[in-house]
């Protein structure tokens, strides 16, 4: 199931995605509910419900509120107790919305973060605009509790259709190379045929 279905097809681009998925979502120096936050700025940007339902559940895990989350849905702005937040939500709705950040901005995010997390800040959102669009073409079947999660706003493509149609589909077990195979095992602990998520996508 999901994106990391379709990445296996392509086995460089998998390894190479993997280490930057672990990095982006385990390993940066920002507090997780923060890289969270920049990873759902950019899937609701691109209303890309499949990446957004799984990173709902990881970012209320990393302690962010359930009103930020629902404010985002409703593609509102947040009100923020935490000024690191407002400040990570900031930077990414501008990222997506202008070729870049203003001088005022570019300014007091460095201000805020520093230049390791403002690097690690810009990377997060397009790691998630990464995700959002590969979804969004790709177009996974959601997992059963996910529907509950689906933004509001216009239907996006992934629930747009019935379960069961998804435009590429994942490898079977029988026609992974061995390169695939191994990297199928390391993407996620189990046989191939359990990948999930944006392993998917990457593994093609």
């Amino acid at each position: 199931m999901g994106p990391g279905a379709f990445w296996l097809r392509n086995p460089a681009l998998a390894e190479q995605a993997d280490a930057w998925r672990l990095l982006m979502e385990r390993r940066t120096s920002l507090p997780r509910r923060l890289s969270e936050l920049a990873i759902l700025v950019a899937n609701r940007h691109f209303t890309a419900s499949y990446a957004w339902c799984r990173h709902t559940a990881a970012a209320s895990r990393a302690g962010l509120d359930r009103a930020v989350i629902e404010a985002l849905a409703d593609r509102q702005q947040p009100t923020f107790s935490d000024p690191m937040e407002a400040m990570v939500y900031g930077v990414s709705r501008e990222l997506l919305e202008t070729p870049g950040l203003s001088a005022a901005t570019y300014a007091r995010a460095l201000a805020a973060l520093g230049p390791e997390r403002l690097v690690e800040l810009v990377a997060l959102v397009g790691y998630g605009c990464m995700l959002s669009l590969s979804v969004n073409t790709f177009e996974p079947d959601p997992f059963p509790d996910d529907r509950a999660l689906v933004p509001a706003g216009s239907p996006p493509t992934t629930y747009a259709r019935t379960p069961g149609g998804t435009r590429l589909l994942p490898l079977q077990d029988a026609a992974l190379s061995d390169a695939q195979r191994r990297l199928a095992t390391q993407l996620e602990v189990g046989r191939p045929g359990s990948v999930t998520g944006a392993y998917a996508i990457w593994r093609r």
